[in-house]
């Protein structure tokens, strides 16, 4: 299911659109306060924004809030984050990110835009829209075959153009391996640098697409206060073809 979040601010809807999920019939609305995104050259899509503190790295660096997308499956962090920031409305401050209010939230689950015959795609008019997608601290937390249906769905909303770019990071491991994480019970899989291009190979093949992995580093976490011991971290970057 896949919605969009309603500003904070009592707006009223204006215009509505309709699209379903294999099980769900969900209303998108956009308010006077959320006008439509313009078609701007680079559209960045923020996948799994959470408190949302990677959009406001981007309009501290001058990136403008209309041309940010945030997806997030759980909707509470959309308050959690405004709580913590606590810039949203805020006209006068000087030391947070202005942009905010432009920024385009949608709560839902980006493997509700895997292909489900059928039933038509959510959402239809985001696909191929943007130009750079970012996925932080997020493929890490799923088995190997939902990490490549992830990343297809991604494909999906990227543009179809040389260029578009794809890039995040998650933990990782020297040695590819699933690992069961004791706190969710639930099993992951975690990449060496090999196995993460061999993986976005294989999205390739399925997708139709071609793509190239510009950049993919493992590195040693043993700094951090909270990571397990043997915890590494994997950046990445992937760029169309």
């Amino acid at each position: 299911m896949l919605k969009s979040q309603p500003d904070p601010s009592p707006a009223t809807t204006d215009t509505t659109a309709t699209s379903s999920t294999s099980s769900d019939t969900t209303t998108h609305a956009t308010s006077p306060a959320h006008p439509p995104q313009p078609p701007l050259r680079h559209r960045i899509l923020d996948v799994g924004s959470g408190l949302g503190q990677d959009i406001r790295k981007l309009l501290h660096d001058n990136v403008p809030g209309s041309a940010i997308t945030a997806l997030e499956l759980d909707e509470r962090f959309l308050p959690f984050g405004d709580a913590l920031f606590r810039d949203r409305g805020d006209a006068s401050s000087t030391s947070q990110p202005r942009g905010i209010e432009d920024v385009h939230h949608l709560i839902g689950d980006v493997l509700a835009l895997s292909p489900t015959p059928p039933a038509p795609p959510p959402l239809p008019d985001l696909f191929g829209a943007f130009s750079i997608i970012h996925i932080a601290s997020l493929l890490h937390l799923f088995p190997l075959a939902k990490q490549h249906a992830l990343l297809a769905a991604c494909v999906r909303l990227a543009r179809p153009e040389p260029g578009t770019t794809i890039l995040g990071w998650q933990i990782g491991s020297p040695s590819p391996m699933d690992y069961f994480d004791m706190t969710n019970f639930s099993l992951q899989f975690r990449h060496s640098v090999e196995s993460f291009g061999e993986m976005w190979a294989e999205v390739g093949r399925s997708t139709g697409t071609s793509w190239r992995v510009e950049r993919c580093e493992m590195i040693e976490g043993r700094e951090t206060k909270w990571g397990e011991p043997g915890y590494w971290r994997l950046s990445w970057e992937v760029r169309r073809l």
